[in-house]
């Protein structure tokens, strides 16, 4: 079976101090014959009287029974491989070929669809289908016995189904000017976040939820980079292991939320710009709905939102400046997609925390600006947004530039939103401290958004700590 490149898992697990269990699985009318036994806490079963090694043991989650699959389908005479494009595993036994699909509750049985009540996950870099699918793909009569470990998942968790694959992957040449790689027309920086950089950058991050009343929700969001999902071998670098490091080092107090799932799930979309280092804004609406998902609220649908398109050459042209890259990426510019804010009443920015220092009058979205200054007219140290949501509630945005395309999405579901570009304060006189923020304006919800250079640069980690 083809390897399935995962983001990793992060888990917490405890063993039932039960007496042994052994239940017998009832299936179809026509059973296969075999016979199988998983045994709680042993990574092997029994499978028509042979004892056969597991990659991983059975495993209760919120009361259903997973098993690793992949080698007791093996020893059932099972031919199994992956099959890339619908994301499932391939099972094939008398000419009969079945379709596990991941992170779902579908197994297709021949032409036969047959739906669990519980999805198919990765757990410790392993394939583990729950155990009534097991049941019904293989026809054998199966029981369990012994103590069957329960497996805890909470918000550390959260990138345990979180599959980047190989589909929307650039291959052929890729050209490198200065700090830029090009790959046909696609150009996109080399970016990883080290395992040391995560673990600190999570340490301030936590120090946020130490400042803050329980009562306001703190939100983390590491948005990954073009790259993670197009770069060419020579340029991918796994920014989705550097994620789980910071999510897996963050206190319960901070939520994380997910971008890399509901990014790659649309890379097929204009998610980011080919010649430039952000995400587009339609990439940010699908981050802003994982978080009101997170938050079980709910988000418009893109087609509420009246769109402007637009010609544009974005960031990477002035980083590959003097090159021949630089020619390259100004001979075939984006297209720009603006969407408008519908709810937006009235912005403004300001040079300091207590807003008496005016700097100017800002839109949360410039549609006429066929730019990435679109989004908030660009950066500015304090914006602030109010619209028509009717609900009182304040939003703060800690942000670097990536947050700039995110934040005028939230008006959707506050009515004031705050957004601080991290860089500007605290370095010229001008200080901004998270609490006395929150004693000033009593905001709900704290969201902190950085990409992976903010994650890895020990300057935005300065400044973000510097807020505390």
């Amino acid at each position: 079976m083809k390897k399935i490149k995962i983001a990793g898992i992060v888990f917490a697990l405890a063993l039932v101090a039960a007496a042994s269990v052994y239940l017998i699985w009832n299936n179809t009318a026509e059973a296969s014959g075999d016979t199988v036994i998983f045994h709680g806490g042993a990574s092997y079963a029994t499978i028509n009287g042979e004892k056969v090694a597991l990659d991983g043991e059975i495993i209760d989650v919120g009361g259903c029974l997973y098993v690793a699959s992949d080698k007791p389908l093996i020893a059932l005479g099972f031919n199994l491989g992956w099959k890339d494009d619908i994301k499932s595993v391939i099972a094939i036994k008398n000419n009969v070929t079945s379709y596990i699909v991941t992170d779902s509750t579908t197994l297709w049985k021949g032409p036969d669809k047959y739906t669990s009540p519980n999805k198919t996950m990765l757990y410790k870099n392993v394939f583990y289908i729950p155990l009534d699918m097991f049941a019904h793909l293989t026809d054998a009569d199966i029981s369990t016995e012994g103590e069957i470990a329960k497996v805890v998942f909470n918000r550390r968790d959260l990138l345990t189904d979180t599959v980047v694959g190989d589909t929307h992957r650039l291959s052929g040449p890729t050209a490198q000017y200065g700090g830029v790689y090009i790959a046909g027309d696609y150009a996109m920086e080399k970016v990883s976040i080290p395992e040391t950089s995560a673990q600190n950058y999570a340490a301030i991050i936590n120090m946020f939820g130490d400042a803050l009343p329980k009562s306001v929700g703190i939100y983390n969001i590491v948005v990954p980079t073009s790259s993670e999902f197009y770069g060419p071998s020579n340029v991918y670098c796994n920014q989705t292991e550097g994620i789980k490091t910071v999510y897996k080092n963050l206190s319960e107090r901070i939520i994380p939320i997910n971008a890399v799932k509901p990014l790659y799930e649309h890379a097929g979309e204009s998610i980011y710009f080919r010649t430039d280092h952000h995400w587009t804004q339609r990439g940010a609406y699908y981050a802003y709905k994982e978080l009101m998902d997170v938050k079980g609220e709910t988000a418009p649908p893109l087609s509420d939102f009246p769109l402007k398109t637009g010609t544009y050459t974005g960031s990477f042209a002035s980083f590959a400046r003097g090159t021949a890259g630089e020619g390259i990426i100004k001979s075939k510019p984006d297209t720009i997609e603006i969407f408008a804010a519908p709810k937006f009443i009235s912005g403004a920015s300001y040079n300091d925390m207590y807003m008496k220092s005016f700097n100017r009058s800002v839109s949360a979205v410039y549609q006429s600006t066929s730019s990435y200054m679109a989004y908030l007219g660009g950066d500015n140290p304090l914006t602030v947004l109010t619209g028509s949501a009717g609900n009182g509630k304040k939003a703060v945005v800690i942000k670097e530039s990536f947050g700039n395309a995110f934040a005028p999405w939230l008006l959707n579901n506050y009515s004031e939103v705050y957004v601080v570009d991290v860089r500007k304060f605290n370095t010229a006189g001008q200080r901004f401290k998270i609490k006395e923020f929150y004693d000033f304006i009593k905001f709900d919800d704290l969201i902190i958004i950085n990409y992976p250079v903010s994650v890895s640069s020990s300057g935005i980690r300065t400044h973000l700590l510097n807020f505390i």
